[in-house]
């Protein structure tokens, strides 16, 4: 099985660097502090340690917890405590198909899910040198409670399968769902991917963001975007598909901002960056589409075709059209 390393607590778990960790096992106990900026355990400073063995381990930091499979590293960072997931590939995958929103039990959706992660792994893996962060835009990672016996299988089935682009591994991006159609990726990051293009969504439809509407208190957006007074809030420029693409903030100076960076800034409040809003004294009013960037795979999508009796095959083939699903054994 590839083994990946896994950095885990960069935001699982609240703070970047833990002052003490202690992890778990069902048959050992191991509490690292950090004093006098060295790693102490069992009365030794040491520079780093490695609680190995086939047993989960359950790692707790200030009241917070996860269990992991694989093995847990410790060492010493520059302002506190390091915690490495050292895990294979196949068991990070069943852990992180299975925390994606929106919850699925699909296997064919599963299926899709896998391959569209393990993807984006083989893709980014020559830049991490196999360093994965626990959470991004994407994903969090969440361990074994995340897994299912259908995960495992949706990564067993799928092992090695990847999609491709003219035989090289593409760069995917999913999303929760979109309002009826996905969104090239040069609309949403200004760069270009050919195989990340629009195709219609209607099985997004039954989504509860198929469209959307939300408000937030014009304190709390200021403070989002660093300003420190609001006369008023205009979109002057949209793309094709519907995303903000120069939204002006009048105040005593200009700003410019993109709809990717205010859904970025409030993706609990504005759900994605295909919005327009309405500005009233005290409070902003957005009235959306879609959950996520709207690139890519649809998660919700996926579901529904799954349930009509679509399998992980055509799913993927449906939302990127032109790539190629190989298998490959290393990124």
């Amino acid at each position: 099985m590839d083994s990946i390393y896994i950095t885990l607590l960069v935001h699982l778990f609240w703070t970047v660097s833990p002052k003490w960790v202690y992890v778990r096992t069902s048959t050992s106990d191991y509490l690292f502090e950090l004093k006098n900026n060295a790693i102490v355990f069992n009365s030794e400073n040491i520079s780093s340690f490695k609680v190995s063995g086939e047993l989960p381990k359950t790692v707790i930091i200030e009241g917070d917890s996860g269990t992991y499979r694989g093995d847990i590293l410790i060492q010493k960072g520059k302002d506190g405590i390091l915690i490495f997931n050292k895990i294979g590939i196949d068991d990070f995958l069943s852990s992180i198909i299975g925390g994606l929103d929106p919850p699925d039990s699909n296997i064919e959706s599963l299926k899709a899910r896998a391959i569209a992660v393990r993807s984006w792994i083989y893709s980014n893996f020559k830049y991490s040198h196999g360093i994965i962060p626990d959470s991004t835009d994407l994903f969090v990672y969440r361990g074994i409670k995340a897994e299912t016996s259908k995960t495992m299988k949706a990564v067993s089935d799928t092992r090695y399968i990847i999609l491709t682009f003219e035989r090289n591994v593409i760069y995917p991006l999913w999303t929760h769902s979109t309002g009826g159609e996905t969104v090239p990726y040069n609309e949403v990051f200004e760069e270009n991917r050919e195989y990340l293009i629009s195709v219609s969504d209607p099985f997004s439809k039954k989504s509860p963001f198929f469209e959307w509407e939300s408000w937030i208190w014009e304190y709390s957006f200021l403070r989002g975007v660093g300003m420190l007074d609001l006369d008023s809030m205009k979109i002057i420029k949209k793309s094709l598909h519907g995303i903000a693409e120069d939204i002006i903030l009048f105040d005593p100076n200009l700003q410019h901002l993109r709809g990717i960076e205010i859904y970025e800034l409030f993706p609990d409040k504005i759900f994605s960056p295909s919005f327009r809003v309405q500005y009233s004294g005290d409070s902003l009013y957005f009235i959306g589409k879609g959950k996520g960037y709207l690139v890519g795979l649809s998660l919700w999508g996926a579901r529904e075709m799954a349930e009509r009796g679509k399998n992980y095959k055509e799913i993927l083939e449906y939302y990127f059209p032109g790539c190629i699903l190989r298998q490959r054994r290393r990124p």
